[in-house]
């Protein structure tokens, strides 16, 4: 499996699409961003590849835009390869504060924190469930990088933890950040009893 670029070439294509392209954009992450992921079963690419065009259609359902910015850029002397996503709707922390403040429930103090978490999957914020549960095993094993800004919030997942953080200036929008490291040389598949147990995927 080819985990390097063509041709020498270290830039994921810069593409803007509408917020409705999601075959356009599918295409567009199969072609270009799975491709660098280490070895997996099938199985896990397709669910992987899912995932991410889900935080693309989050930014149409609950981002409110009409355009979606994807970039990336691969690494060989670290062996890193980052990709992000970007809208400019609305961010993240509107949703949520609105969400609750609907439902009479507290506010957080990290709202990013609070919707990536699975029990708080909700249409207007989060995909939620297997999708989100996978991501994180995977970026643990793989020792990558997930990271969100929204607003004026930041957040972020690594192998030893997660940090979050309240930034100076406001972002009008959001980015999604996904790092992966190159140098791993694991095999990723499901464990038999994986259907029926969002732990301990691999």
């Amino acid at each position: 499996m080819e985990h390097k670029p063509r041709n020498n070439e270290t830039v994921v294509p810069f593409k803007i699409f509408r917020a409705d392209s999601t075959y356009e954009f599918g295409v567009y992450i199969d072609a270009e961003i799975i491709r660098y992921f280490p070895d997996m079963d099938e199985r896990v690419k397709k669910d992987l590849s899912a995932y991410i065009q889900e935080l693309f259609g989050n930014a149409q359902i609950h981002g409110d835009c009409s355009f979606v910015y994807t970039c990336g850029q691969y690494y060989p002397t670290h062996q890193k390869m980052d990709f992000t996503i970007v809208n400019l709707g609305t961010t993240i922390k509107e949703n949520v504060v609105d969400y609750l403040t609907d439902k009479k429930e507290i506010i957080p103090e990290n709202c990013i924190e609070w919707a990536v978490e699975p029990e708080h999957s909700t249409k207007r914020i989060n995909s939620g469930g297997i999708g989100l549960s996978l991501m994180h095993e995977f970026i643990y094993y793989n020792n990558g990088k997930y990271q969100i800004v929204s607003g004026n919030e930041f957040w972020e997942l690594n192998q030893k933890n997660v940090c979050t953080e309240e930034l100076t200036y406001k972002f009008p929008g959001t980015i999604v950040n996904i790092e992966i490291d190159q140098s791993d040389t694991n095999y990723y598949k499901y464990q038999e009893n994986q259907k029926n147990d969002s732990n301990n995927i691999f």
